[in-house]
């Protein structure tokens, strides 16, 4: 039988999925190399044009993955506390979910983060000052802020100045679903929906990576095939812009 949850996670796997697709089709190499460090790649003794294309695309798609993870998390969570709880998505700012008890005199307020380094400390004032302005909202009732963290493990301190408590990990998805092995359950969920996802993606990529390295090689390709670093490192950092490289990059751009 099909676990109660898969169909939840399968459902916020395919968003995370969607999202990183939209990603892949929008992105473009010269603004990519222009923000990137040219001489770390050099370092890294790359000097092949289809590799050092890959690379440079996978660590900006690792970057976005890291970010639009934490929606992931959001989604699994607040379809999971439905299962178990009188639960509902908060329309309250940096508030995510809601858990209220029967009689609706008391209620669980989670911000539900990816990892436990997610605050500075303007984000984690930002943080306080959102259940204040929720408490002071739901005067009356009894208010338990909380702010979850879907991997780690945190113990709050007692010289903790925060407004809220904070879970984690195995405690976090224990006081979600009800069930202490839940965390574990959660990696073996995820591993099962992706592999109905990742062979999409991959096409995706591969396009991708495909469409990316022509354009690179028009402009930055030497006769032999090998990288013009030279060039690179001009579009990137010279103080006067080369107009005639510029020139070709727009018509390259509009070309495809």
């Amino acid at each position: 039988m099909e676990n109660k949850y898969f169909s939840i996670v399968n459902s916020a796997l395919s968003d995370f999925y969607k999202r990183r697709i939209d990603i892949v089709s929008r992105v473009d190499i010269f603004k990519t190399i222009k923000h990137k460090n040219p001489y770390l790649y050099r370092a890294f003794g790359t000097n092949d044009a289809h590799d050092f294309v890959e690379n440079i695309l996978l660590d900006c798609q690792t970057s976005s993955d890291e970010t639009i993870f934490g929606d992931f998390f959001e989604e699994v969570a607040i379809g999971v506390a439905k299962e178990n709880n009188i639960a509902r998505k908060s329309s309250a700012d940096s508030i995510d979910l809601e858990l209220w008890s029967e009689d609706d005199r008391q209620v669980k307020l989670y911000a539900v983060k990816s990892g436990t380094k997610v605050f500075n400390a303007q984000s984690r004032e930002r943080q306080r000052q959102a259940f204040t302005e929720a408490q002071r909202r739901l005067k009356g009732i009894a208010v338990t802020p909380i702010v979850g963290y879907s991997y780690g493990r945190k113990k709050t301190s007692d010289s903790n100045k925060d407004n809220f408590s904070e879970e984690a990990g195995q405690v976090f998805w224990t006081n979600l679903s009800g069930n202490k092995d839940f965390y574990m359950e959660l990696i073996e969920l995820i591993g099962q929906a992706a592999e109905q996802h990742k062979l999409e993606f991959k096409s995706e990529w591969d396009k991708c990576i495909n469409r990316q390295f022509r354009k690179f090689i028009e402009v930055f390709g030497e006769d032999d095939g090998s990288i013009d670093w030279r060039n690179i490192v001009k579009y990137s950092s010279s103080e006067i812009v080369d107009k005639d490289l510029e020139k070709k990059i727009r018509g390259i751009k509009k070309k495809n």
